[in-house]
This record gives C-alpha cells, sequence and structure tokens, in this order.
C-alpha cells in the first residue's frame, strides 16, 4: 500500500490542526478512502471521492469488504457498480470482499459515448 500512495495521488482534508480524511488513487484504482468518525455523513467522503474521479478519466476500481454495508451504500450512491466478489483470499483480512466500478458518463464499456 505504501509504495502506491507514493506513486499515486493522496489529497488530505484537514480540519484546523488535524486530519479529517484523505483518498489515495492510482491508475485507475481507489486504493483507500478515509475518514475519522468525526468527519463522517458531513459530505467529505463525496468531495475527496470527486476530486479522484475528476483525475480518473477512464474511471474507478475498488475492493471493499462484503460486510462493510456502509461503504458499499456510500459508494452506490456515488455511481458505483458491483463487478465481482472475492472470497477473501486475496485480502490482508481473509474475508469476502467485492470490487466495485464507477465510469464516467462518457465512457461506457471502455468507449467514449
Amino acid at each position: 500500500m505504501r509504495s502506491r500512495i507514493e506513486n499515486g495521488a493522496v489529497y488530505v482534508s484537514r480540519n484546523q490542526d488535524e486530519t479529517d480524511g484523505f483518498v489515495a488513487f492510482s491508475d485507475g484504482y481507489l486504493d483507500c478512502l478515509y475518514l475519522t468518525p468525526e468527519a463522517r455523513n458531513r459530505g467529505l467522503g463525496a468531495r475527496l471521492l470527486s476530486k479522484a474521479k475528476a483525475e480518473s478519466p477512464e474511471g474507478l476500481s475498488l475492493w471493499v469488504l462484503a460486510r462493510n454495508e456502509g461503504a458499499i451504500r456510500f459508494y452506490a450512491r456515488e455511481g458505483f457498480y458491483e463487478n465481482a466478489r472475492g472470497d477473501g483470499s486475496d485480502n490482508e483480512e481473509g474475508l469476502p470482499d467485492i470490487q466495485m466500478e464507477w465510469r464516467p458518463k462518457e465512457v461506457k464499456n471502455g468507449n467514449p459515448a
């Protein structure tokens, strides 16, 4: 993860002297979107995600743990759809996960609309 973040883009949101969230992405893959508990449900996640979308003209993909229903609902609201499921053998947690994708309206099935 460290090398992906170091070689990708990272946007950090700060609230006075403290970081309240960040998004890290590279090459069409959303590595991480994190918000402190205090920063949740205030639109910050959507704002950070919009930065990643704006810099990803072909779209974004990500993996989310299947049990993280709040994150799945958030990404679905933001235009992501389920693309694949995993059994957890490819993640650190060893838990079932879901690949989600977002494509801009101009790009459908890999082709400009």
